[in-house]
């Protein structure tokens, strides 16, 4: 029972909070993209394509992937020792893969929005 006392607080201090967060990045990159289209149906490109929302769309497939990568956590077995096959794949594909695609998407979406950056926003007296 102390092991399933493990368990339950790894679930809910651990990947909970992961998937409670990452449906808080899906929203906040929802509503980025509304703001940029001004439209709830954010996956139809708008008229004129932004940089603000090309990257508004990076974060929010990140974060999208984020969420699954959080999800797959629950279909894995917490005894890690022996795995099965399937709950190899879980780990590698649903999990990792997706975390590492999603933190790409973050990381380019942040590499674009350096060319909205003017050197007339940059203030020298920060630094």
């Amino acid at each position: 029972t102390s092991q399933s006392l493990g368990n339950l607080a790894s679930l809910w201090l651990v990947i909970m909070c992961s998937i409670i967060g990452s449906v808080m990045f899906v929203f906040n990159s929802f509503v980025s993209l509304a703001e940029v289209t001004h439209s709830f149906n954010v996956l139809r490109p708008p008229d004129r394509l932004t940089i603000g929302y090309a990257v508004g769309l990076l974060n929010f497939v990140g974060s999208s992937l984020f969420l699954v990568a959080s999800l797959g956590y629950l279909v894995q077995d917490a005894d890690h020792e022996e795995l099965a096959q399937w709950e190899y794949a879980v780990s590698e594909w649903g999990v990792r893969f997706t975390y590492g695609v999603g933190s790409a998407c973050f990381f380019i979406g942040a590499l674009v929005s350096f060319q909205e950056i003017s050197p007339d926003d940059m203030d020298d007296d920060d630094a």
